[in-house]
């Protein structure tokens, strides 16, 4: 019996659009699981950090990181004491001078925030700094404006430094920022020199190091690495320039480009803060002793053979000895010679400026003063390219209201030997500026500030009025004898140790300043110290809210023996700052001292 056939079978009708829609919902539940892994790997980690943050602040852990806190009992602004914790170890960091400022800027107010380091903090005493001089000069031109410096101002710091104060001062309805910067930056933090913090880099990881520092959990981290290096400033308090003076830098150092490039990116910044804020900025150049500050250290051709380089060196004793005996031509002749041997030796250089001026050609000793400057390997002070790059970033940015100071050639001007060699008269020692300096720099920027000052500030100029001598300034900033005497007291306490040692004629220098200690401490009688405590007393009742002014007089008092007074005074200081600021011992040395 034959089988019967099974029909065929035939395919099952397809239906197209579901077909077509199973990857598609494929595709979108493959894309759900990844960004779903991704929001466990990063959100959660994010939430979990934004949580500790949180529980950190509650349990009161940290340090607010403004440089400016508010103190609601008189409506104002004053210093955070712990700004500087950020960027140094707690042991020495410098803080911010006392100051007080409304939170309400009052009506016919003129507000300029100075930005820098120690030079425009005014070191070694802020009383006494070209901001002050400013305001002094600005009062007389502009009778009737209330003008309010902000000095913001700290040892020690540089760029990277001074662009997160700029944009918090953005915020404080500036009209001016007055920025006088750039001896730092080598040997400040993240910098090439910097012993306690950073080194140069990448500019979009340090600052966000920087932001990262602004946090509680920042600060945490920041607290367990210093616990790690505990008892390396265990032993170390403050010791200015000694703490960098191991970092020798040549001069054709590669580093030394990704220092200046991220000058000028914190620089730009630093304007366009001040552009955000409503200010126009005035970007000064930076002046600097080179006739009276010889090389901190010089770096031998590691190249040139051994021979050379002693003979080198018994070429430059034999131009320092033909110096002495005022034979500069025969000096000269050694000099050049040793030039040719290693051109980069900064002291050859330096003694070819002695050369040059002493045979009356100031000129190339100033090209030789200045090749000193940028050969020398402890670079604590502003060289040609620093000072290039401001005055480029000034022409880049003039549109958006940033203008040019260039105090470094105005100074060459007006200095007072003539010479146009900037020297002793104007510098304490290399970059700290001696009244008369300060005076002369503030003279320099003058005519940039004014252009810079608000429309209805320059409505009110008064041309009758003169400009005022240095005599009128030192005797409205009350400057003293006593002032200079302390002044001079504490350069020498910063003179007297490495690397000072190591330039050539320290001993000459420090005995020069001794005689001036002398001759100030003589004039110093029972009658003078009266005649002075009166004075300041006078100043203070007619401007009791100057706390610079303030606190120079209760260091006056305190010398005379006056302790009562002079503590009490320095509890109305207190009052104008933070609650967490505590004024101790330590804390008013500094700001007597400036570091």
């Amino acid at each position: 019996m034959s089988r019967k056939k099974k029909p065929a079978r035939t395919a099952p009708a397809h239906n197209s659009a579901a077909t077509a829609t199973k990857p598609v919902i494929a595709g979108f539940l493959n894309r759900h699981r990844t960004l779903s892994r991704f929001a466990m790997a990063v959100l959660v980690p994010i939430m979990f950090l934004a949580a500790c943050e949180g529980i950190l602040r509650v349990a009161g852990y940290g340090y607010p990181t403004s440089l400016f806190l508010p103190v609601e009992s008189v409506q104002a602004y004053g210093s955070n004491r712990h700004f500087g914790w950020r960027f140094f170890p707690r042991k020495i960091t410098r803080s911010p001078i006392p100051q007080s400022f409304a939170i309400d800027k009052p009506d016919n107010t003129c507000r300029i925030f100075i930005l820098g380091a120690s030079a425009a903090l005014g070191v070694p005493n802020s009383a006494f700094s070209f901001g002050r001089n400013l305001e002094v000069m600005l009062r007389s031109r502009y009778p009737g404006v209330r003008f309010e410096f902000v000095n913001t101002a700290l040892t020690a710091i540089n760029s990277h430094v001074v662009l997160p104060i700029a944009e918090e001062c953005a915020d404080y309805d500036p009209d001016v920022f007055l920025v006088y910067l750039g001896n730092n930056e080598v040997i400040g933090p993240y910098g090439i020199g910097g012993s306690v913090s950073g080194v140069p880099g990448n500019l979009k990881v340090v600052r966000a190091g920087i932001a990262f520092r602004s946090t509680r959990l920042g600060q945490l981290g920041q607290s367990l690495v210093a616990s790690s290096r505990d008892g390396e400033f265990d032993s170390e308090q403050w010791r200015g320039m000694q703490m960098y003076s191991r970092h020798l830098v040549h001069s054709d150092d590669p580093e030394l480009d990704t220092v200046h490039e991220n000058f000028r990116q914190n620089l730009q910044d630093i304007c366009l803060a001040g552009a955000k804020g409503g200010a126009q900025t005035v970007l000064s150049t930076v002046a600097v002793n080179l006739r009276h500050s010889p090389p901190f250290a010089s770096i031998a051709d590691s190249t040139a053979p051994v021979a050379a380089l002693r003979h080198l060196q018994n070429l430059e004793s034999s131009a320092l000895n033909l110096l002495a005996a005022r034979n500069p031509a025969a000096a000269r002749d050694s000099l050049q010679v040793a030039r040719q041997i290693d051109p980069g030796y900064a002291n050859t250089h330096f003694l070819l400026g002695e050369a040059f001026l002493a045979l009356g050609d100031p000129v190339t000793a100033y090209a030789s003063f200045s090749d000193a400057l940028e050969y020398d390997a402890l670079r604590f002070r502003t060289d040609q390219r620093l000072n290039e790059i401001v005055r480029s970033t000034a022409a880049t940015l003039e549109t958006e209201g940033v203008l040019l100071a260039d105090t470094q050639q105005t100074l060459r001007q007006i200095e007072p030997s003539g010479l146009g060699i900037p020297g002793r008269d104007l510098f304490y020692e290399h970059v700290h500026l001696t009244f008369q300096g300060n005076y002369l720099v503030a003279q320099a920027i003058l005519p940039t500030l004014e252009k810079a000052l608000p429309a209805w500030v320059k409505a009110r100029a008064d041309a009758r009025h003169p400009m005022p001598t240095l005599e009128d300034c030192g005797r409205e900033l009350m400057f003293t004898a006593a002032n200079e005497y302390l002044n001079l007291s504490q350069m020498r306490t910063t003179v007297t140790p490495y690397p000072f040692t190591a330039q050539l004629g320290h001993d000459t220098r420090l005995n020069l300043l001794d005689e001036e200690m002398n001759r100030l401490r003589n004039l110093a009688t029972p009658e003078v110290q009266k005649a002075t405590v009166e004075a300041y007393q006078r100043a203070y009742r007619k401007n009791p809210r100057d706390l610079l002014l303030a606190f120079n007089y209760a260091k006056i008092l305190s010398l005379t023996g006056n302790a009562a007074a002079s503590n009490d005074i320095m509890a109305a200081i207190v009052r104008t700052q933070p609650p967490a600021t505590d004024l101790d011992e330590a804390a008013i040395d500094q700001l007597n001292g400036g570091g």
